[in-house]
């Protein structure tokens, strides 16, 4: 049965509101405990972090797992097997309840430096003058900071 527009703004609003709430109602709230304030804001600011890491990891694995079983079903295009065009938009399955739509983006051009430094090498560039221009040319990006949570336990 195809959702009507009311329905359809319903059905969102109860799985964002079930997602907000995670880490918030009693079942996985943040355990109480005695800090001042300040100590008691960043604590929760860490809870909240590793909820949101927990549920950062559980999205993504369910979003790999709702993928592989709409390309077995047919559901949706292998894109792995069979790429669609540059450009393309366009719904690939309108079923009773959800419509999914494919569009294809512009691919990102890659250099493979080492390969290009290299052909330059044979084609007679001074190594020298190679490293001073890409020793003028590299920058650094900023450091990963990766951050992780775990449940503190006596």
């Amino acid at each position: 049965m195809p959702l009507d527009a009311a329905r359809a703004v319903v059905k969102t609003q109860a799985i964002t509101d079930a997602f907000a709430e995670i880490g918030t109602v009693s079942r996985t709230a943040m355990p109480r405990c005695t800090l001042k304030a300040a100590a008691l804001a960043r604590a929760l600011a860490a809870w909240k972090l590793h909820i949101a890491g927990q549920l950062r990891r559980l999205a993504e694995s369910a979003w790999q797992q709702a993928l592989a079983g709409a390309i077995k079903t047919g559901t949706i295009p292998d894109a792995a097997k069979a790429p669609e065009p540059v450009g393309t938009d366009r719904i690939v399955y309108a079923g009773p309840v959800v419509c999914i739509r494919l569009v294809v983006a512009k691919p990102i051009e890659v250099v493979d430096h080492l390969a290009y430094v290299a052909e330059l090498l044979e084609a007679g560039v001074n190594p020298a003058l190679l490293r001073k221009l890409a020793k003028r040319h590299t920058t650094e990006t900023r450091p990963a900071h990766r951050f992780s949570t775990s449940l503190a336990t006596t």
